[in-house]
């Protein structure tokens, strides 16, 4: 079949073949779309070497190589082959793309895969070559690899632009919950006053940024500043452009400049003060006080006797307590993991004894006691060249200080080792995300629990942007009023932390401060957000259908857990929405996951499974995820049942066919009661209990004295086989 002459040329220029001309010899090209096409890789990879031994200078050859290369995994031919071909095509869409990617390949710096690839998709004209979706992809990597998250957010919007409906099953880095809500979108742009003497000069600005020429755009924008110096529209347009460009520095400075700008409203000095914070190298501002001793002492044996029976100690152990030993090691720059880590509670939390649960199963709140982590000790041994030391670390919280002092006489620490406690650092959401549980029961937190605990931590913790000071009590200085407010509304950012939609609500009253109003446009198409943290404030009761269903997807999409779980409850609360499928599944799917309790957790599972049923969907794995949570609850019994009545219900589902086959192999170890990889009952119950007592189901491990998900990807439910 001839080539069609008005198909792209595959050097990536973007012209047609006609025009571009690049192809000498059609014939050969053609060869080598078949040898690809085929399956033939190396044999195409074979000739195209060949080819450009004779034709070194072949932009068509060298695209087509990088292309290959990377899809056979040849990193270094393929980053050479980038570095070549933009080389000698220095304006070449492709070329640049290739360039990004190898950038993001070598890790270098991100400012120079994002530099690369904003000249790629500025040079792109009718169609974006092939490869700018991984380009893309492997930026976001790069800045999460890099702890940068925080300047994702113009790409983020430009990936989901440019995939349209084409969404990749693979969730987006900007999903994770761990990543204030303020990052995930391009930031806000502040509109000029009617007659701006600049307006016709920034419309070049906005024409430069919609082609990706941000570089231009901030050259053009310092100009307009120089002439007319400070003014908002244009700040907040070069802010953009910083952002677009990774310059994270430069972002916070034009940040800080916003949020301390009196011609803005305070609904928008707050929002700037808030991403402020994010866009600082360290998050500085949000950081807590730590409490930090590294020190000598007489005895490990000493201790961990006198921590055995304190009902508020609780030392870490099962599978987990290896991987936090080697962390706690890796912290104080040691080659030899802990002997110990421990938890030290604000009130007993030693396992009651199963008669004394039962008893106890009065549901009067006033029979609750709550226990949260206060601090982590951390045990050393001895060796050859180093005595027993013991790591306390924690954060300042004038509640838990007599605890800290308790325990901190018990060590009875001798000389103090020198050590940066740059690692120890802790911002005010790690503190308020620590490990929580309710007692007599071992229970995990209830979303009204979780709100009013919340509440009280946030008011009384010591905070360095207040020089020490409350929340509380920064509320009664004038200086502070305007950090507080930006606090705020990064708090109103924070999705992680699951609690009732008065719950910031009641925050603002109490430091006498009123939560902004929303700025949303609604019509009977469409709801409008230029404001992300309005999806936080939104009255969801008065939302039409459509419209709850809107923001449902994109808080799903943001991973805005908060906003995520009321919609949730709102559509579950909706008898016009009771027979829409879609819409229950996806409620069910974020109640299941965002829910503290245990028994509701088990409750979602079996209607999402009654649901998917109903739609012909595959239920497997919500099957295996009620088949452990029924373990966890101490009905392994049911949980066997449960599993054998899908299985035979359900005989075509792969996910729960491949489960059946694990469970059998595995039954010569004790059934299905017994947890995957030789684990028992009780260590997989524990395992579920721990997960199911987070006050939120952020990804990622949360090690003890950490009091936040540690920066991983993972999901903290674990499956058989995953």
């Amino acid at each position: 079949m001839p080539l069609d002459q008005y198909s792209p040329c595959p050097c990536g220029s973007g012209k047609k073949m006609k025009f571009c001309k690049c192809v000498e010899q059609p014939q050969d090209y053609e060869k080598l779309i078949r040898l690809i096409e085929g399956g033939q890789e190396l044999a195409a990879m074979d000739r195209i070497n060949q080819m450009l031994a004779k034709t070194p200078n072949a932009a068509w050859l060298l695209a087509i190589k990088g292309e290959l290369a990377l899809g056979m995994q040849e990193l270094d031919s393929f980053k050479e082959t980038a570095h070549r071909f933009l080389k000698l095509k220095p304006d070449n869409p492709l070329a640049l793309i290739m360039k990004s990617l190898a950038s993001s390949l070598d890790e270098e710096p991100v400012e120079n895969a994002a530099h690369y690839l904003l000249d790629g998709l500025s040079e792109s004209r009718e169609s974006l070559p092939s490869l700018t979706l991984l380009a893309i992809e492997l930026l976001l990597q790069s800045l999460m690899k890099a702890d940068r998250l925080s300047l994702a957010g113009y790409w983020g919007e430009v990936q989901q632009m440019l995939q349209g409906d084409q969404r990749s099953d693979e969730p987006s880095v900007l999903q994770d919950q761990a990543l204030n809500l303020i990052t995930k979108v391009p930031t806000r742009l502040i509109d000029d006053p009617p007659g701006a003497a600049w307006k016709e000069r920034l419309a070049e600005v906005v024409s430069l940024a919609r082609i990706f020429s941000f570089s231009q755009a901030e050259t053009k924008l310092r100009s307009i500043l120089r002439d007319f110096p400070d003014q908002p529209g244009p700040l907040s347009q070069l802010l953009r452009a910083q952002l677009a460009q990774l310059n994270q520095s430069g972002a916070h400075t034009t940040a800080c400049k916003l949020a301390e700008h009196l011609e803005l409203t305070p609904n928008d000095r707050a929002y700037f003060s808030a991403l402020s914070f994010e866009l600082e190298s360290e998050h500085p501002a949000l950081q807590t006080e730590v409490i930090w001793r590294y020190a000598e002492i007489d005895s490990l044996e000493r201790i961990m006797e006198a921590f055995a029976p304190l009902e508020h100690v609780e030392p870490i152990e099962g599978q987990v307590a290896a991987e936090i030993q080697n962390y706690y090691a890796v912290l104080v720059n040691d080659d030899v993991p802990a002997r110990r880590v421990y938890t030290i509670f604000d009130a007993p939390v030693k396992a009651v004894a199963v008669a004394d649960a039962a008893e106890n199963t009065t549901d009067d709140a006033a029979s609750r006691t709550i226990a949260t982590a206060v601090a982590t000790v951390v045990l050393f041994a001895k060796q050859t060249d180093k005595p027993a030391r013991a790591l306390l670390l924690g954060t300042r919280f004038p509640p838990h200080q007599r605890v800290v002092d308790q325990t901190l006489e018990l060590l009875q620490l001798g000389s103090e080792i020198e050590l940066s406690i740059e690692q120890g650092r802790r911002t005010y959401v790690e503190f308020l995300s620590r490990p929580k549980m309710a007692f007599p029961q071992r229970e995990a937190l209830t979303i009204e629990e979780a709100g009013k605990l919340l509440i009280d931590e946030f008011l009384g913790l010591p905070l360095k942007i207040f020089d020490g000071a409350t929340p509380r009590e920064a509320a009664e200085q004038e200086r502070f009023r305007g950090q507080l407010a930006g606090l705020l509304c990064h708090l109103e950012g924070e999705q992680a932390l699951i609690v009732p939609a008065d719950c910031i609500t009641d925050l603002y009253q109490q430091l006498g401060l009123e939560r902004p109003a929303t700025t949303v446009e609604i019509t009977a198409g469409n709801i409008r957000i230029t404001n992300i943290i309005d999806l936080d404030r939104l009255d969801l009761s008065q939302l039409s259908d459509a419209h709850l269903q809107g923001v449902l997807a994109r808080a799903m999409s943001l991973g805005a857990s908060r906003v995520f779980y009321h919609c949730s409850l709102a559509v579950r609360q909706r008898a016009s929405l009771a027979d829409n499928p879609q819409i229950q599944i996806a409620a069910l799917s974020g109640l299941k996951m965002l829910t503290n309790q245990l028994s509701e957790k088990i409750d979602y599972c079996r209607e999402l499974i009654e649901r998917l049923q109903a739609v012909k969907a595959s239920v497997g794995k919500v099957v295996v995820e009620l088949v452990q949570l029924l373990v966890a609850a101490g009905r392994p019994q049911e949980a066997e049942q449960t599993m054998m009545n899908a299985a035979m219900a359900n005989p075509e589902d792969p996910y729960l066919m491949s489960f059946m086959q694990y469970a059998m192999q595995q039954s010569g170890r004790g059934g299905m009661s017994a947890g995957p990889r030789g684990a028992d009952t009780d260590e997989l119950a524990h395992r579920l209990q721990q997960q199911s007592m987070q006050s939120e189901p952020s990804g990622g491990l949360v090690l003890p004295g950490q009091e936040g998900p540690a920066a991983t990807g993972e999901s903290k439910l674990w499956l058989p086989g995953s």
